[in-house]
């Protein structure tokens, strides 16, 4: 279970670096970097919530 937090705030310093990187490219005209950043977020959202599910079943079972 303490890696799965580590993980998750692995993905949220992530989702924060992307969306620092993705501004700055909207800023400065690089498009293709700004939407490559964005893209990266939406594929750390995706596993961000399948992580989530993952321990809420994992709590779910325990629970049990």
């Amino acid at each position: 279970m303490g890696g799965k937090i580590i993980l998750n705030v692995a993905y949220n310093l992530a989702i924060f670096a992307f969306c620092m990187c993705a501004v700055w490219g909207f800023k400065n005209e690089q498009w293709l970097i700004a939407i490559g950043f964005a893209l990266g977020i939406v594929v750390v959202i995706y596993f961000k919530m399948k992580l989530i599910k993952e321990v809420k079943q994992y709590v779910k079972t325990k629970k049990q």
